[in-house]
Order: structure tokens, then C-alpha cells, then sequence
């Protein structure tokens, strides 16, 4: 059996409202649940046509160490 929810929508809303304006993390406690609301971070576009850092140091390492 669930039990009810210990923040309303209203509440959620109001809540990602103000993480996302101020740029914060804001947590509270209800009834022993923990609820924590973070700001929404787009991410950035990546180009998969572009060869990443990480994959230009491993070939780096491959031909440093003659692995093919």
C-alpha cells in the first residue's frame, strides 16, 4: 500500500521555480522523506562527428605503447 505524497504539485512547482531562478539545490524533509529540487542544466550539443579529447589522448597512449 502507498501512502500519500508528502509535497503537492503546486508545492514541486513552486519549488523547481525558485531552484531554477536562484540556481540552487533546495532540500527538505517531510514525514522522513528527503526531497531535493536542482536547477535544470541544458547540456551542450555534442558533435558525434568530432573526435573527443578522451578519444585523441587513448590513441595517443595506443601509439605511445605500440598497441594497435
Amino acid at each position: 500500500m502507498s501512502r500519500a505524497a508528502s509535497i503537492s504539485k503546486s508545492e514541486l512547482n513552486q519549488l523547481a521555480v525558485l531552484a531554477t531562478a536562484k540556481n540552487v539545490m533546495i532540500e527538505i524533509t517531510r514525514n522522513g522523506t528527503t526531497i531535493r529540487v536542482s536547477p535544470h542544466r541544458a547540456g551542450t550539443a555534442v558533435d558525434e562527428n568530432e573526435e573527443s579529447d578522451i578519444d585523441r589522448e587513448i590513441e595517443a597512449f595506443k601509439v605511445k605503447h605500440g598497441i594497435s
